[in-house]
């Protein structure tokens, strides 16, 4: 009993994360003529305690003042014009990070789009002659990464998947829905083929949180779980395809981008997966894992309650 206790006394706690992280903080250049950057900085209105974001010009770049200042939902935006001699070889720098992330976009006259994503260890980027295909690549396998293992409705919704099937077979064949599902919505959704209202996209996801958590507590689905996947897959894609959209496409080079932030969620489903097995096989091993009877209700109630809160959240400004 007090160790369903405090399961339960966990899964409160959790109620009270977010289904993402906290936003990061951006920073876009934009190279005009004659040696200017437009420059637009977002700081989150929210941030990790100890966060102090701020942006370090290279000495070759004179800044001008602010030009204007404004209040969005979630951040503020700031705006100004640097005057710079030179690019490449300079190093942009967002300090006082610390575990708050930084996008920083910088969009050449010639159409190219860097990008980096700083952080408290590495708050800064070194301007390259050109982004080569396996930057863009590794870049953005790593927003991949970070986008899933930032969502906790995605990673929830593995879980599910998990939890719903009856053999690690029909696990399998799940997850493999649900990657076939979300890469077709993503890739249609990045190359513009389909267009949804993101808090629609995110509303239909907490909603497919809601049909899981429902199965479990019923014990019911495993034999459509694939099915299940795959209707549901479709959607998640377009909340993948919002976060890659967000990152800034690197012109004539989105496929490279789409295929590293497609492998970058993949790579990140199957360490879930692995993590997931062998919890479950060594909880298994020390007689600690109840039997499916009571774990698949237990984690459909917890789910459900998350999953509710959020589609709540996400639906009220639609109505």
């Amino acid at each position: 009993m007090i160790r369903w206790l405090a399961l339960l006394l966990l899964v409160l706690v959790a109620t009270s994360a977010e289904a993402h992280p906290l936003a990061p903080a951006s920073l876009q250049l934009t190279e005009g003529e004659g040696g200017t950057i437009a420059v637009t900085f977002k700081q989150p209105r929210i941030g990790p305690r100890g966060s102090r974001p701020t942006p370090r010009w290279p000495d070759a770049c004179v800044p001008g003042p602010i030009s204007s200042t404004s209040d969005e939902a979630e951040a503020r935006v700031e705006r100004l014009t640097l005057r710079c001699d030179a690019l490449v070889g300079e190093r942009f720098e967002v300090s006082g990070l610390g575990d708050l992330n930084a996008l920083l976009i910088l969009k050449r006259r010639d159409g190219s789009v860097d990008r980096a994503l700083l952080d408290g260890t590495h708050p800064s980027f070194t301007v390259p002659p050109r982004e080569p295909a396996t930057r863009v690549v590794g870049d953005f396998l790593r927003l991949g990464l970070a986008h899933l293992f930032g969502g906790l409705d995605h990673l929830l919704f593995l879980l599910g998947l998990l939890l719903l099937a009856e053999r690690r077979r029909q696990a399998i064949v799940a997850l493999t829905s649900f990657t076939l599902g979300h890469s077709l919505t993503l890739a249609a959704a990045t190359f513009g083929w389909l267009r949804l209202p993101p808090a629609l996209a995110e509303s239909a996801i907490a909603l497919s949180l809601v049909v899981v958590a429902v199965a479990l507590v019923h014990r019911r689905g495993a034999r459509h779980s694939p099915l299940l996947a795959l209707g549901f897959g479709l959607v998640h894609g377009l909340g993948f395809a919002s976060g890659l959209v967000a990152a800034g496409l690197p012109s004539g080079r989105v496929p490279l981008a789409l295929f590293g932030f497609n492998l970058g969620i993949e790579l990140g489903q199957l360490a879930c997966a692995l993590a997931g097995w062998a919890l479950m096989a060594w909880l298994r091993k020390s007689a600690r894992l109840p039997s499916r009877a009571r774990l698949q209700p237990l984690a459909g109630y917890a789910m459900g309650c998350l999953a509710a809160m959020w589609l709540w959240e996400r639906a009220t400004p639609l109505l």
